[in-house]
Formats: C-alpha cells, structure tokens, sequence
C-alpha cells in the first residue's frame, strides 16, 4: 500500500485539537473518550469501462474515535476507519478476479447525541469529513472525496474511566455519477468508474473507551 501524503497526517492530527481549543468554551476542562476500535467493513460497489461490475470484499476494518463533552448530552467526535480489501471483478469473463487491493480511509468531524442512563447510554451520531481511496496496483492514482456518516448505538460503562463502544454506521461518500474513479495502471487510463451519486458502506464497530 502507497504511502499517505504527509499533509493527511497533518490535517488529522491537527484538525481535532484546533477545534477544541477554538471552542468559546474551554473543552479540555470536560470528560475526553479515546476509543480505539475493531470494525467490519460491508459494501463498496464500481464498474470497468466494459461494463463488467466490481465489489469491494467485505473485511475487517479499525480505528479511533476522539471524543469530548460539549453540552449537556452532546460530544464532539473526530472518528478514523481503516479498510483494506480485494477489489473483485462480478462477473464477465474472469468472476472474482481481484483488480487490485483497495484502501479505504474516513476521517469524520461531527457530535454524539447521548441518552443518559448511569452506566448503559444509547446514542445517534453523524460526522461529516473525507474518505481517501488508496488503490495498490501499477500507479493507479489515489482519491480523495467528501464524505458523511451517520450511525448510533450504546456505550456500557463497567466503571467511571472504562467501558464498551458498540455502534453500526453508514458512510456516504458523493461521487460524480458515471465518471472516473481510479486512473493509471497497465493501461495508463481511466478504467473505473461509479454508477451512482453517493458510494455507500456500513460498519459494525467494537472498541474500549476510556475516559479522562
């Protein structure tokens, strides 16, 4: 796998903490929630110039989220997810050929709605952001689009500082309807292509939380 310009690293590691500090409030006096995560990573769908369909596998996925107390109920999240995974040909001559690997990266900035019931807390949460596309074949050109999220499920806390993170969320990230994706390779052009507006994924997610 290609590895990511230095400016991503920047952007992620700078963006959360800006915020925060930029807060007409002083957030870093609140509860902050670092929860790395296992995930399952489902959906992914694209299209060869000769019409054949590609699907990106289902596979295993991790990450991170950050996140600290802003009102009463709500947080601010930053959340990054990482999926690699074979990119295989549908149908056509060659079913279940892997194109290549694909990457797929969210950085997500957005807030948690939280239900409050001592130690078990339900909540819906949603982001907006980007997902990088880092393709690991013959110089085919990485991408970088807008994205959202929108996902919910519960927090169980064994004790004030430790607990378990269990959520599922969707990811759409817009795309323009019939144009290029990924181009270079073998070939030197573009050669996938989306049939749709938006590219969709869903995510189940496990992760350990532990408050400050």
């Amino acid at each position: 796998m290609k590895k990511y310009p230095k400016t991503v690293f920047a952007a992620v590691i700078l963006m959360f903490p800006l915020i925060l500090l930029n807060s007409p409030e002083n957030l870093w006096a609140k509860n902050l929630e670092i929860t790395p995560f296992g995930g399952y990573r489902m959906g992914g769908d694209f299209e060869l110039n000769t019409g054949e369909s590609l699907r990106l596998d289902d596979s295993s996925s991790y990450g991170v989220i950050i996140g600290v107390d802003y009102q009463e109920n709500t947080q601010l999240e930053f959340l990054y997810s990482h999926q690699e995974s074979p990119l295989k040909k549908q149908n056509g001559t060659s079913p279940n050929e892997t194109l290549f690997d694909l990457g797929v990266d969210y950085f997500q900035l957005g807030g948690t709605y939280l239900w409050d019931y001592d130690r078990v807390v339900p909540f819906l949460s949603g982001g907006l952001g980007a997902t990088y596309f880092n393709p690991d074949s013959s110089g085919y050109s990485s991408v970088t689009k807008f994205s959202m999220s929108l996902g919910g499920g519960v927090k169980l806390y064994a004790t004030e500082h430790i607990g378990l993170r269990l959520e599922g969320r969707g990811y759409g990230t817009f795309m323009n309807s019939g144009g290029a994706i990924f181009c270079g390779g073998d070939s030197g052009g573009c050669q996938v292509f989306v049939s749709s507006d938006v590219w969709v994924q869903f995510e189940v997610l496990a992760g350990l939380i532990f408050k400050f």
